[in-house]
């Protein structure tokens, strides 16, 4: 995975940072029941036949949640309000989102296939029982 980090913006005079850590992505999943995995392609033109505020909603909120811990979803629903009335903060909202967002996800480009195949069973052992009391 790409190293995260913290994307801030101002809405409203005060300033948020967005922050997908692990706990976020779980946060997201448990909220919505869809995979952290899909959320970039909201973003895409095949994507915006998916697209669902409620989804968008509990993305920035699980963003918010790890410098911002008490952020409820009713919180972001203001958030995305003003937003409505204001296109280039809407505009900045999405990008700073788009800009966490890519910061969480793996890059095809990141290595990983240079990383070592791992198979199944070639971990450590099980502690031997041989010469064990009553074995």
């Amino acid at each position: 995975m790409a190293k995260t980090k913290p994307v801030k913006f101002t809405v409203g005079g005060n300033e948020l940072t967005l922050f997908y850590s692990i706990d976020a992505m779980c946060a997201y999943e448990e909220e919505t029941g869809k995979p952290f995995s899909g959320v970039q392609e909201f973003f895409s033109e095949e994507g915006a036949e998916r697209f669902y505020i409620r989804l968008y909603r509990a993305l920035i909120w699980a963003g918010l949640l790890h410098h911002q811990p008490k952020t409820k979803l009713r919180d972001v629903s203001g958030i995305l309000e003003q937003c409505q009335d204001d296109a280039d903060l809407s505009s900045e909202l999405a990008t700073a989102v788009i800009t966490a967002i890519s910061g969480a996800q793996p890059k095809k480009d990141d290595g990983a296939a240079d990383a070592p195949e791992i198979e199944r069973g070639n971990g450590p052992s099980a502690p031997s029982t041989e010469g064990a009391a009553g074995a």
